[in-house]
Formats: C-alpha cells, structure tokens, sequence
C-alpha cells in the first residue's frame, strides 16, 4: 500500500493540506502518515524547558493531532485509514528519515498566498523540503481542496534531459490514471524555433507517457504556466527542483511574488 506523509503544525494552511492528503489517500487506497515535530533548542543557553514544560507540550500536540484525526475521519466518511506521530526533531531531519523509511509516494505541505496572514507549515520547511527531499513533495495552497484530475502540468525547461525523473512521473500519472502535458516557456519566436532540437529531444525521452507537448510565449515563466494551466484546466503542476532555473523562478520570494504563489492549483515537486 502506498504512504502519504502530511507534516501538520495545526495551523489551518496546513490542516487544510492533511485534508487534501487525506482525500487523495482514500482516491489512491493509500495511507495517511500525519506527523508533527516539536523542534527543540539546539542547546540550553537558547532556553530552559522544564521537564513539566516538555511533557505539556507533547500532550498538547497529541490533543491536537488526536482531534485532526477525528475531523480527517468526519471528512472521508470512516474510509481513510491513518496513523500518526508526534516528534521531537528537527523538520528537515524528521522528513529526510521518514522519506528513507517509508519511501512515500507523496508528502503533502501546506502553502501560504500572497498575503496570507499565516506562515508557511513549519516557517519556509514546504519550500526547504520540495529543494531537498528525494521524494515528491506536493505543496498545496491555502482554500485548495482536492479535486480527481485527469491531466497534468510539468513545467520543462528541456535542460538536463536524461536527469528528468520519469519513475516518480510514471507514479503519478499512473495512481490518477492521468495523461502529461509538457509546456516550455519562451519569451519570443526567436527562442521558439530555438527550442525546436531539445522538444524532439523531450518527447522522444518521455515517449512511454505520450504527452502532449506545447511551447507557451510569455515573458515570466511562472505566468506562461499558469495561464496554460487555467486555460487548459489542467490540475497539479509538475516542476523538478534545481538550484538555478525554472523552480527557482516559481517559488523565490520577491517584491513581484511570481504567480505560481497565488496560484489555485497544487505544485508537485520532484527532484531529478
């Protein structure tokens, strides 16, 4: 049986991201893993928790957790099948060892909008997991509820071709039995005819999927995206980290927040 692994902090952006997990869990028979980590100081001169403070702080979490269950069951109508965990960790750690043992078929993180009172789960720990984690992250916007879709977005900068991460791809698209569409963005003709070589180059590497290939001309990569994914009523977006190059662009954080922040439709992040 496939795992789903949804880090909670029990802020509403990231129940709503449990409850997004959880309803995808019970759509692709999968278990719902939820876990919450209690960060500690790196050492006493940070803070001076006492033992009564510790134990209050667990209880708390495992209150918290014990009623996110109840409403995730309410949800689903009794057929999610979940288990949980409260963890003394650091986040990165917890979810590098978890995504080890477990090799989940998704972890699911809530995502704040632009001007969203609310933190990202955990402070930026979407963002650090979706650039590190060897496994899909799925980062799910505040309001976003989940919604059965039949086609997929990957966002391609038809770079580093034999590094695309067909296994996890073929996963997705074979557990929402879903077709693929690649789009590449352009800024003009010019790039266009440019891209010609690398397109050929895509569609014969990702030829199992049959995708459906398309060149968007638009100045901001993220924009280019997202219109082609309303426009098409796509569902989630497929993007492969990198430490320079289209996931950049997609998730920094600048005075223009790029349009995927806003966007109303999950972002799959898998690293290559």
């Amino acid at each position: 049986m496939k795992t789903i692994i949804a880090p909670v902090d029990f802020s509403a952006i990231s129940e709503n991201a449990a409850l997004y997990a959880a309803k995808m869990a019970v759509a692709t028979e999968a278990e719902l893993y939820l876990v919450h980590m209690i960060t500690m100081p790196l050492s006493m001169s940070e803070a001076t928790l006492t033992q009564y403070q510790y134990d209050a702080m667990i209880e708390t979490a495992e209150n918290d957790m014990r009623v996110l269950k109840e409403k995730l069951h309410e949800q689903t109508f009794g057929a999610l099948q979940v288990t949980s965990a409260v963890l003394t960790s650091n986040v990165e750690e917890a979810l590098e060892a978890l995504c080890s043992e477990k090799k989940p078929f998704a972890i699911i993180m809530g995502k704040e909008r632009e001007n969203n009172v609310e933190r990202v789960l955990i402070g930026n720990h979407t963002i650090d997991a979706a650039r590190n984690l060897h496994c899909p992250v799925w980062a799910i916007p505040a309001g976003v509820s989940f919604q059965p879709f039949s086609k997929l977005v990957f966002a391609c900068d038809f770079k580093d071709i034999d590094a695309i991460p067909k296994n996890e791809i073929r996963a997705v698209l074979n557990a929402f039995n879903a077709s693929l569409c690649i789009v590449h963005v352009c800024k003009n003709e010019k790039e266009v005819i440019k891209s010609n070589t690398a397109s050929a180059q895509v569609r014969e590497a990702m030829n199992e999927f049959w995708p459906f290939i398309y060149t968007v001309i638009n100045d901001s990569v993220e924009a280019g995206v997202e219109a082609f994914a309303e426009q098409h009523n796509m569902g989630p977006i497929i993007i492969v980290p990198k430490k320079k190059g289209v996931f950049d662009k997609l998730f920094r954080k600048s005075h223009s927040k790029p349009l995927i922040i806003k966007a109303h439709r999950p972002v799959i992040a898998i690293t290559g």
